[in-house]
């Protein structure tokens, strides 16, 4: 098959409930998974074809482990093997490591503040931290609204 007839099948491959591996494809279109990645390097409309394909596949793996149709423990080597899932990494640390360095700091800011936050203290219209002890002394409440 050429590569255009290739993506259009792919697309239509992955459409059907029960076709949910990138590998699978591979297999039974009788190249590796290397290969199939490899010519995902030679033709960028490939490569989206292939992203689109990894896309269903992560979604349709959570909802499979969801819904009790995949063990959990097996979607999630699937997902750390195929879709870049790490296990100890949380959305807040994804989210971060595709930020610029400004706009990082601003989140892990603004992070440390909520920390603040739900330990007591409070913080004024600007953002800054108010000392819990000032807070119970003012009587303003924990939302930060006096009472």
């Amino acid at each position: 098959m050429k590569n255009s007839e290739l993506i259009v099948d792919m697309r239509k491959w992955f459409e059907e409930p029960e076709h949910y591996s990138v590998v699978h494809y591979a297999i039974e279109r009788g190249m590796s998974k290397e290969e199939l990645f490899g010519l995902a390097k030679e033709d960028e409309e490939f490569a989206k074809a292939l992203w689109y394909g990894l896309s269903v596949q992560e979604y349709k793996i959570v909802e499979g482990m969801l819904s009790g149709e995949i063990d959990r423990g097996v979607g999630l080597r699937m997902l750390e093997t195929y879709n870049g899932w790490k296990g100890e990494v949380s959305i807040v640390q994804n989210i971060e490591g595709s930020l610029s360095a400004e706009v990082a700091g601003r989140l892990a800011s603004a992070m440390e503040k909520l920390e603040k936050f739900k330990e007591g203290e409070v913080a004024d219209k600007f953002g800054e931290v108010i000392s819990s002890s000032w807070a119970s002394e003012s009587g303003a409440s924990e939302s930060g609204v006096s009472s």
